[in-house]
């Protein structure tokens, strides 16, 4: 790697990023960061202008002139060298970059919450997560990405996709945090209300609810519920509801003094239910103690009979 290339990947990044990218295997550190994400991304050696922009650098050519041939913005020179691979494949209006914030981890969750809101939901909602990402409440940049998720299905349906007629208010960029929060919870409820009929009823639970030490394990029995458990939880249970319809799955909703806490999912081997996965908030593991109380709960149930039943 020459001087040049070196100096321009310690002073932007970014555009090192598109440059280099899959002409260069960057040593240890920051650089190697650049090749694993292009491979990881398919950035060809043929990109138009690569060469032109890498001969530029070794010419010493004002870094504006190279950002020029790659079409990188001059503002993404902000990002830090390890928040680079995640505005890399990014494209948005200087305007929405310069909301982008300074310090090191707050920035890669922004640039996390921007991009996946601009993937979900189009360039509306992405500028209005630059907005208002970071003053969600909630402790974990994963955290925030599975509540922008819940939002972008609302947002979704109010430029007309699954659940539109739910809509009461349509988003609007213009919106405050809390009135899309608002907005997007009586959606999700409006849809998970409309679940009913015998198609949206599950066959009876495997085993009865229980309490063990102040921990309720409570079956889900229809989609409706199922679809609030995973919007109450913010993962991605409630895409079982035809497993569970079709007898292959057992869901679980595990709380404590009223709470949510986790979700259980229960697999059959054979006569015997295993647990297949327990998930708190956003995805997160479960509780150690919480998944040992299932456990324990599980492994006093008898085996049900004639094995599997599945449709």
């Amino acid at each position: 790697m020459s001087p040049r290339a070196l100096q321009l990947a310690e002073a932007f990044p970014v555009l090192a990023l598109s440059v280099y990218c899959m002409s260069y295997r960057y040593g240890p550190g920051r650089c190697d960061t650049f090749s694993a994400f292009a491979e990881e991304h398919g950035y060809g050696t043929c990109e138009a202008g690569r060469k032109e922009a890498s001969a530029l650098v070794e010419r010493g050519a004002r870094l504006r002139d190279v950002a020029a041939v790659r079409g990188v913005p001059m503002v993404l020179r902000r990002v830090k060298p390890g928040a680079a691979h995640l505005a890399a494949p990014w494209h948005a209006p200087e305007r929405v970059i310069s909301l982008m914030p300074d310090s090191l981890p707050r920035m890669r969750i922004w640039l996390c919450a921007v991009h996946n809101a601009h993937l979900r939901a189009g360039s509306d909602f992405a500028e209005w997560t630059a907005r208002h990402a970071l003053h969600i409440p909630l402790g974990t940049g994963n955290e925030i990405l599975w509540f922008l998720g819940d939002l972008a299905d609302w947002v979704r349906a109010s430029d007309g996709d699954y659940g539109h007629e739910y809509v009461v208010s349509p988003f609007r960029p213009t919106m405050s945090l809390r009135t899309v929060t608002k907005l997007s919870a009586e959606w999700h409820e409006a849809v998970a209300s409309n679940l009913t009929g015998p198609q949206h009823t599950f066959p009876a639970p495997w085993f009865p609810a229980a309490t063990i030490n102040g921990v309720e394990i409570i079956p889900i029995d229809n989609s409706a519920d199922l679809y609030r458990e995973g919007a109450c939880m913010h993962h991605c249970i409630g895409t079982y509801a035809e497993q569970v319809r079709r007898g292959r799955y057992c869901v679980y909703s595990i709380r404590r003094d009223g709470e949510h806490v986790a979700t259980a999912g229960l697999v059959l081997q054979g006569a015997r239910a295993e647990l297949d996965q327990l998930r708190g908030p956003c995805n997160a593991p479960g509780p150690k103690q919480i998944i040992a109380t299932v456990e324990r709960w599980l492994r006093a149930q008898a085996p049900r009979r004639g094995g599997e039943t599945m449709i």
